[in-house]
């Protein structure tokens, strides 16, 4: 029970300090005129300090093959876990999605679409 407690509380902060990183964000790059970009680079970064610090520390103590686990790990989750989703929205694995390879095909003349 407690540990639900704690990972409701968790889900919580997280969200609350996204919103806030946002929000502030967007209050800065109106005052400073930067552009969506700048800020979205900023906001990557911001998102991806952990890990980013958690790779930089390993590395230092030279523990190699636990800073690229942190680089690759969450990327590869990222990966499976979109591919994942597509598939559960789509209806289906990627092989029986629909894909299929013909040049110059409608709607847009891709060679890849989903017929």
């Amino acid at each position: 029970m407690t540990g639900i407690v704690l990972f409701c509380a968790g889900v919580v902060v997280s969200l609350a300090a996204s919103w806030l990183l946002v929000s502030r964000l967007e209050r800065l790059g109106e005052r400073a005129g930067f552009s969506e970009a700048w800020l979205g680079l900023v906001a990557a970064l911001a998102a991806d300090a952990p890990e980013i610090t958690s790779a930089v520390t390993a590395l230092a103590r030279g523990q190699a093959s636990v800073g690229a686990g942190v680089v690759i790990g969450p990327n590869v989750f990222n990966l499976a876990a979109l591919l994942g989703l597509a598939a559960v929205w789509r209806g289906g694995s990627a092989s029986t999605a629909g894909w299929s390879f013909c040049p110059g095909c409608p709607p847009c003349g891709s060679p890849l679409y989903a017929c």
